[in-house]
């Protein structure tokens, strides 16, 4: 009876493919302190340090599909290279960790209530211009929204998207309201400048939405979750553990967002458990029952923690955008209760700067309200009207309609 008891959460899950069984590490996100003075010996360093983590995930039995470095703040450290270098120094930068297949965030460019028309101008050049770099700005923190922060945030990525282009360059770029350094996940990630620290951020949609497929009971479902998922991220948690032991690097935790990807949609299981189209009525609360059982696990919790609902980046919500099912309001509802905000949202091309302002201030609201980290990734699309579809040609999007603003 015992070995039975022991095998019934086993049991209990659904039947499903090799490819969704498998937990995935999104991201290992190395957070250092950066002097753009001396940042070749960091920078060489850091690179070492993940790809040594990449092995220990993989001999731990995990996929990882991307290396990531954070920095602290741009803003911290901008006036330290020579302003006729700026653009030139991060451009070397940019082209080093592309030959090395690793994404860097520069941290926010602006973490002051201010607008400078310069940062503004600089920001939208180094998008353009580089492939592997993200950046942000601070438009709140704990004491509120800061005005000229979110006039400067609206202003980069009405710029952003000027030009019509396969893989949108406001991709690489986020307002951040009350997030702390040290989570994962880009455009949000920027370090604190102490200390060399990593995380871990997974790639978990697919495995949870198998997990609470069918007409079983809530409960039935909560054991299938915890099967599916506690194991996996022990391991992963264990091998960290390892990792932080032996290199001397500090162990921040695990984001277990269950970031998806196309086919591996988080979509689907909210569908699951609400036993109804995402943004009918029971959507939230299956939202909330998703990132409550998240925020459950039993592992070092970094980053987020909750759920994320990115329009262009998950098959089934990008069907129920377009199908009519799913706008701005609602978005912005479920991020009272999940996790990212509004992420990878098609905007008209022809929205102004006042439009995209007034919805940062909502999310901004929102999270100073509540106080949990929220983000705004807005992808203005070049020529495209309210209802149109946008046609990005990228293997990370899934096209859908353009979302109106008013």
């Amino acid at each position: 009876m015992r070995r039975l008891l022991l095998l019934l959460p086993f049991l209990l899950l659904p039947v499903h493919t090799a490819a969704e069984d498998a937990i995935k590490i999104r991201t290992v996100t190395a957070f250092v302190p950066f002097d753009p003075l001396r940042s070749e010996a960091t920078l060489e360093e850091t690179a070492a340090f993940l790809e040594r983590a990449r092995a220990e995930f993989r001999a731990a039995g995990f996929e990882v599909e991307t290396l990531r470095l954070a920095t602290p703040p741009l803003a911290g450290y901008l006036d330290r290279v020579l302003l006729a270098e700026r653009l030139d120094f991060f451009l070397r930068l940019d082209r080093w960790a592309a030959e090395r297949g690793l994404v860097v965030s520069l941290g926010p460019a602006v973490v002051d209530d201010v607008y400078d028309p310069a940062r503004v101008e600089f920001v939208v050049e180094l998008l353009e211009r580089s492939r592997a770099l993200h950046t942000s700005v601070v438009i709140a923190e704990e004491s509120g929204a800061r005005p000229n922060a979110l006039r400067a945030a609206a202003e980069i990525i009405r710029r952003l998207g000027e030009k019509p282009a396969k893989e949108p360059l406001g991709f690489r770029f986020a307002a951040l309201a009350r997030c702390p350094p040290g989570i994962p996940f880009f455009p949000a990630a920027y370090a604190d400048g102490k200390q060399r620290q990593f995380a871990v951020g997974l790639e978990s949609a697919g495995v949870m939405a198998a997990a609470v497929r069918g007409d079983a009971d809530l409960a039935t479902k909560r054991i299938r979750l915890r099967a599916a998922m506690e194991g996996p991220l022990q391991r992963i948690e264990n091998a960290a553990l390892a990792l932080a032991r032996e290199s001397g690097w500090t162990y921040l935790g695990i984001d277990p967002s269950p970031a998806p990807n196309g086919e591996a949609s988080i979509a689907a299981a909210i569908e699951s458990l609400a036993g109804q189209p995402l943004g009918s009525p029971g959507t939230l609360a299956a939202v909330g029952t998703l990132t409550g059982f998240v925020q459950a696990l039993p592992v070092r919790r970094a980053g987020f923690s909750g759920l994320m609902l990115p329009v262009l980046e998950d098959r089934v919500l990008a069907e129920r955008v377009a199908e009519g099912r799913v706008g701005l309001p609602l978005l912005l509802a479920y991020s009272a209760v999940c996790g990212t905000g509004l992420d990878v949202v098609p905007v008209p091309g022809a929205a102004t700067t006042e439009q995209l302002e007034r919805v940062l201030a909502d999310v901004a609201t929102l999270a100073v309200r509540l106080r949990k980290p929220l983000t705004a990734r807005l992808l203005v699309v070049a020529g495209k009207r309210a209802g149109e579809r946008t046609e990005f040609d990228s293997p990370w999007l899934t096209n859908t309609v353009i979302l109106p603003l008013e």
